[in-house]
């Protein structure tokens, strides 16, 4: 039975493989804590790099919206520069051919304004495109988002359940191996009471019987002649079924420290 408890990692002081499994399993566990508790970390640092692009994304769509303004200012510049480049050619038509130089400038300003316009109207629809694309991707960041955290939760709770069932398991390992030990100490104590209540009652049990044997004889003492003390003896020893009942009371002490009794455990 005290094997069986070696065997489990039970043992006494000894460091037995049991008591090393046990170890390497508990160490296991402190690493498996070890490596998976910078995962809930690493996941909330990703959702916070998302959180700065989504940022920067809603930044750039505020600013597309920002050049649409632009561009349509354009365009009304473009259009009020044409309109003072038409009454200025009116004037100078008025004037005669003093005015025809200006009136060469007043058309060339209408054309830059022609040419502003529609630089303008390109401006506001590329600038339409980009907004266009910019909110898909605003939507798309903000779903992926919201997404990322309920991944985050889900994988934040399963790492945390692992962990608590670790350290649990961790605790669990190194109670059992030490109330273990208290419960071998405890059997082995028993069994020492055991075997040596066993040993007790053998030699009593010889004291008994020889007894009984002394009283039979003294009750025929008159129609048979009792045996002497080396025949008494020598029928006494014939029972003995232990090493301590082969040594007489009076014999020197010297030969019973010699022997030693051991105890097999069973």
């Amino acid at each position: 039975m005290i094997n069986q408890f070696d065997l489990a990692g039970f043992g006494a002081v000894g460091n037995t493989d049991a008591t090393k499994n046990t170890d390497a399993t508990i160490t296991l566990l402190q690493l498996c804590k070890k490596e998976l508790t910078p995962v809930i970390d690493s996941l909330g640092k990703m959702i916070a790099s998302k959180d700065e692009l989504l940022q920067s994304i809603r930044e750039l769509a505020a600013a597309t919206t920002e050049m649409q303004s632009m561009a349509h200012e354009v365009g009304q510049i473009a259009a009020q520069t044409n309109l003072v480049a038409l009454n200025a050619a009116i004037e100078a038509a008025r004037v005669g051919p003093q005015g025809r130089g200006f009136a060469v400038v007043a058309d060339e300003v209408r054309k830059l304004s022609f040419l502003s316009a529609d630089t303008g109207k390109r401006i506001g629809q590329r600038v339409d495109q980009v907004s266009v694309i910019m909110k898909q991707a605003l939507n798309a960041a903000d779903r992926a988002t919201i997404q990322d955290r309920k991944v985050l939760e889900v994988s934040g709770a399963v790492v945390r359940d692992v962990l608590a069932h670790v350290e649990s398991m961790g605790d669990s390992a190194e109670q059992m191996r030490h109330y273990g030990k208290i419960i071998r100490g405890d059997v082995e104590n028993l069994l020492v009471s055991l075997q040596f209540q066993d040993r007790i009652s053998q030699i009593l049990d010889v004291v008994s019987t020889d007894i009984n044997k002394l009283q039979m004889s003294v009750a025929q003492i008159d129609n048979e002649q009792l045996p002497s003390s080396e025949e008494w003896i020598e029928s006494l020893q014939s029972t003995y079924t232990m090493q301590d009942e082969y040594h007489a009371p009076g014999e020197a002490t010297s030969q019973n420290s010699s022997t030693e009794t051991e105890i097999t455990f069973f």
